[in-house]
This record gives structure tokens, C-alpha cells and sequence, in this order.
């Protein structure tokens, strides 16, 4: 009896192995048909799966894949939601769509599919922002404008605008016209009261915080151009215009469609138009400025970028902010010493076929037997993104490549239970 008994238990031991092997092997295949299915618990995910067929039920899940996206508007079709008109945000701003989004297919197939059809929606009402933002002085004026397009495309229209009439003051100024970039701050400050005078009134929490955001970045972008008149920089080649984030509208090369090119410095990207709400933005200040030109070389090097300082200084805080200039998704990742290489593996790989920037909290955490493991997973994305790879082998396995993902970590030097990064490690960031 008793070897009857031990090989029931050897049989029950191999069939719960054989299934954990099957469950595994299934949602890696599911997670490589959408590559933000890396960033969801594997019991979210399963409950994803298990409700496929039923979009609204998915729809409570969007959160965890897409960060601005709260919820979807089915209401063109109550039945079987397979049609969304629109999306709104966590903070309720809404959205609708110019061409109805039709949901088909499995659930990995349709969340893939509405990654692009929000990015083609993003990018059309930015067109369209765009085209009536050079009418701000004739027809509508930019306080009345922005209540027509969510706060984000109202802030890119506006960085957009700002870079064309700086561009155009360096050319006048080239010309011999010496107040050109005088009156130009002129005007940016009238358009500064008006909507300061605008939040004096009685608005929706929504509008507010739009305009209170537009107000954050106008600032700025005033103050950059009063440091051009105090410092008397006369061209467009100069550091401090270079320096600065800058929005083109414009042809991208192979491409009959205009987009949102970003520069800085001499790192070039377009514009991802991943939707991230009304969330408000960051003040910018001369070190926000060092840590974004910092950031944005560490990628054009093909590196990852490390901010390191005291706890609450705004490392993650700045890194996250500087996604959404860029309308990328960005995930948060708080290391800790829990941490083993077959997690922070999983993660390498959502960020490497998702193209998403990753920025891991606290890296130092991380116990240095991990790191070391980490350093090769790390050194192993970003050689084939510096061979122009579009799939790559990474821990036995063959995995697609968009090259927009990065990897940022912070670290807080100096405090206890904190490891000293491997030297191998250090090279990559």
C-alpha cells in the first residue's frame, strides 16, 4: 500500500509540474503577442485571458497596460462592446476618436491593435491643433483654442508653435532686426496673463489643470527666451537654443505624412503620441534642463541614464516627465533585494518588444549576485539596438526589438543596505 501511495504522489507531484510548465509556456506565447502583458501580474493576466471575449471586462485592465487610458466608450454598441468611439483618462478628460475603433480578434491581438489606433488618433488631432494654432491671433484666440483638444495635444501644438516663431526670431534677428526676440517675449507674456486671468474664473477641475499645465511649460519657455535677450544669443546655432527640447512639425524622411520630430542636442526622435491624460507636468528648472539634455544623450550613445541623489529630489519624478514630452510609456519599477534575475528578465523583455523606457527605483537595492546577471541582460538589448536589430537572442530565446525602449535607473548613494554597482554595470549607464 505504501508504494501504492508513493506513487500516487510522485504522479500528482509530475502532473502539477507538467501543467505549471504548460501554464508558463502558454502566457509567455500571450505575452509575446502583446509585450505589455510583461508589466500585469500573472493573475491579472490570466483574468485578461479568461475574459477575452468580453471587452468591457478587459476594459478594467487598460490601466495596467496603457497609463493614461482608464476606460473606453462603448456606447455606439451595448450589446457586445466591440465598438469604441472614444477613451478617457484617469482624471476623466475625454477623448473621442475621429474613426471608431473595431474590436476583433483574440485579446492579445485587439489591445496590439489599439496601441496603434490611439497613436493614429493622437497624431490626427494634433494635426488638426496644429493647423488652428497659427490662427491664434486672427480667429480663435489660444485661451478659447485649447478647450477644443485634450491637454496633452494642446501642449505639444503649443511647443510646436513656440520653436517655429523662436526659429523665425533668430532669422530676423540674422536679418538685422535687433528687437525681433524683445517683442516676441512681449507677446508671450500677454498670452501668459490671459490665461492666468482664465484660472481666476470659475472652471471644471479638467480645464483647470490644462491650463494650470500650459501655464507650467509657457513659463518656461518664456524664461528661455528672456535668457536669449540677457545673454544676447543672436543664432540658431547656439548652444543654448540647441540645448533646449525642441517640436518640428515636419516630413519625417520615407514618410508623405508631417509628425512631431523632437530634438535636443543632437538627438533626434519623433513624437510616440502614447496617450498620458491630464496629468499636469513638472516644473522646469536649470537642473530639470542638465538631467533631460543627460538623458537624452545617454540614449543617442545608446546607453541607459542613472540620476542619482538624495531621496525626493525628482529623479524618477523628472525621467517620467520627460516621457510624457515625448509621449512614450514609461514603467516604474521599486527594486529591492526580493529581486532575482528571471524577474528583472521578464521585465528587460517587456521593455524590449514594447519599446517602452523602464526606470527601476532604487537600482542599488538589487543584491550585487543579481546585478551582475543584470549587467549581460542589459549589455545584451543594447548592442542590438546598436546593430540595428530588429530581433535579438536574449536568455536562450528570440524576441522582436523596438528601438525607442531605454533603461534609467536611480540610486540614492550613501544610505544603508545600498550595493556598489558592478564596474560592468556602471559602463552601460
Amino acid at each position: 500500500m505504501s508504494s501504492s501511495g508513493g506513487n500516487k504522489n510522485r504522479i500528482n507531484s509530475s502532473s502539477r509540474k507538467n501543467r505549471n510548465i504548460i501554464s508558463t509556456y502558454y502566457l509567455e506565447q500571450k505575452k509575446k503577442a502583446f509585450a505589455r502583458f510583461y508589466f500585469v501580474s500573472n493573475q491579472a493576466l490570466l483574468d485578461i485571458l479568461a475574459n477575452g471575449n468580453d471587452p468591457l471586462k478587459v476594459s478594467y485592465y487598460l490601466g495596467d497596460c496603457f497609463d493614461g487610458v482608464a476606460t473606453l466608450n462603448f456606447e455606439k454598441n451595448l450589446q457586445t462592446y466591440r465598438i469604441a468611439s472614444g477613451m478617457s483618462s484617469k482624471e476623466g478628460e475625454y477623448v473621442p476618436f475621429g474613426e471608431d475603433y473595431i474590436i476583433e480578434g483574440p485579446v492579445e491581438t485587439y489591445l496590439s491593435n489599439f496601441e496603434v489606433h490611439m497613436r493614429k488618433q493622437m497624431r490626427d488631432i494634433l494635426e488638426v491643433a496644429k493647423g488652428t494654432s497659427e490662427n491664434w491671433e486672427v480667429e480663435k484666440p489660444r485661451e478659447e483654442w485649447l478647450r477644443d483638444y485634450c491637454s496633452q495635444v494642446c501642449l505639444v501644438a503649443s511647443q510646436i508653435m513656440w520653436t517655429e516663431e523662436v526659429a523665425r526670431c533668430f532669422e530676423e534677428l540674422e536679418g538685422g532686426s535687433e528687437n525681433a526676440m524683445k517683442d516676441y517675449k512681449k507677446v508671450y507674456d500677454d498670452r501668459i496673463d490671459k490665461l492666468i486671468r482664465q484660472v481666476q474664473q470659475d472652471l471644471s477641475k479638467n480645464l483647470r489643470t490644462k491650463i494650470i499645465t500650459l501655464i507650467t511649460i509657457d513659463v518656461h519657455l518664456r524664461d528661455v527666451v528672456e535668457s536669449f535677450i540677457t545673454k544676447k544669443i543672436t543664432e540658431a546655432s547656439s548652444f543654448q537654443w540647441q540645448s533646449q527640447l525642441r517640436f518640428y512639425w515636419r516630413q519625417k524622411s520615407g514618410d508623405t505624412k508631417k509628425d512631431c520630430i523632437i530634438k535636443i542636442c543632437d538627438w533626434t526622435t519623433t513624437y510616440m503620441h502614447e496617450f498620458v491624460g491630464n496629468c499636469g507636468r513638472l516644473v522646469i528648472t536649470p537642473l530639470t534642463d542638465r538631467c533631460y539634455i543627460t538623458l537624452t544623450q545617454a540614449l543617442n550613445l545608446t546607453m541607459g541614464g542613472a540620476p542619482a541623489g538624495p531621496a525626493g529630489t525628482g529623479k524618477t519624478e523628472t525621467t517620467k516627465d520627460l516621457s510624457r514630452a515625448i509621449g512614450l510609456p514609461v514603467f516604474v519599477f521599486n527594486c529591492s533585494d526580493q529581486m532575482n534575475y528571471l524577474s528583472m528578465a521578464q521585465i528587460f523583455m517587456g521593455l524590449a518588444q514594447s519599446g517602452a523606457w523602464g526606470c527601476f527605483d532604487e537600482f542599488n537595492r538589487i543584491s550585487i549576485e543579481v546585478l551582475s546577471v543584470v549587467s549581460t541582460q542589459v549589455k545584451c538589448i543594447l548592442d542590438a539596438i546598436k546593430d540595428g536589430k530588429k530581433k535579438f537572442q536574449f536568455m536562450d530565446d528570440e524576441i522582436n526589438l523596438i528601438h525607442t525602449c531605454g533603461m534609467f535607473i536611480t540610486m540614492n548613494p550613501g544610505y544603508a543596505g545600498r550595493t556598489e554597482l558592478p564596474e560592468n554595470l556602471k559602463a552601460l549607464f
